[in-house]
C-alpha cells in the first residue's frame, strides 16, 4: 500500500482568483487559474507571479486561463457579450473598460486562434474554455478548429 503523503506530493493544485491569490499560490499551489482577465492584463500579472521567490524551492507556478468564449457575429453573440460585460461591471465590480476587454470573443476560428496565441504570449500554459452562445456541437467544432490553427 502506498503512503498517502506520496500521493499528495504528486497532486497538482491550481488556485483561482485575482492577483490577491498569489501568496496562496506560492505557498500552497502549483499554479494560477484566473478566469476574468484579458491577455493584455495577464502578461504583467504573470511576470509578477513568476518573479523568482526567495527560498521557494519549487518550479514557477503554471498559469491556466479559464473562461467562456463568445463566438460568432450574430445577435446571440452580441447579446451574450453585452450581458457578460454588464455582469462583470455590476457583480464583479470591474471598471467598464476592463470588463469590455475581458471576454474571450471571436467571429471566426482564426480570430479565436489569435486570442489563444495572445494568451500564450502573455504567459498562459493552457486555456480551458467553452462557448456560451449557440449549439454546443458547433461551438466545440469552432474551438477545435481554432486550436488546430494555433499549432
Amino acid at each position: 500500500m502506498s503512503d498517502p503523503a506520496d500521493s499528495r506530493a504528486r497532486r497538482s493544485v491550481l488556485v483561482g482568483g485575482s492577483e490577491n491569490a498569489f501568496r496562496r499560490i506560492l505557498r500552497y499551489g502549483d499554479g494560477w487559474i484566473p478566469s476574468l482577465i484579458s491577455p493584455a492584463d495577464l502578461g504583467p500579472a504573470v511576470a509578477r507571479l513568476r518573479e523568482p521567490p526567495v527560498g521557494r524551492g519549487a518550479p514557477a507556478p503554471s498559469v491556466t486561463i479559464g473562461g467562456h468564449a463568445i463566438i460568432g457575429s450574430d445577435e446571440t453573440a452580441r447579446a451574450a457579450y453585452d450581458s457578460l460585460v454588464r455582469n462583470l461591471v455590476d457583480v464583479h465590480r470591474m471598471k467598464p473598460d476592463v470588463a469590455a476587454r475581458t471576454p474571450i470573443t471571436a467571429r471566426t476560428p482564426g480570430e479565436l486562434a489569435e486570442v489563444f496565441a495572445a494568451y500564450r504570449e502573455a504567459g498562459a500554459d493552457r486555456i480551458v474554455t467553452g462557448a456560451d452562445n449557440g449549439a454546443w456541437k458547433a461551438q466545440l467544432e469552432f474551438i477545435a478548429e481554432a486550436h488546430t490553427l494555433l499549432r
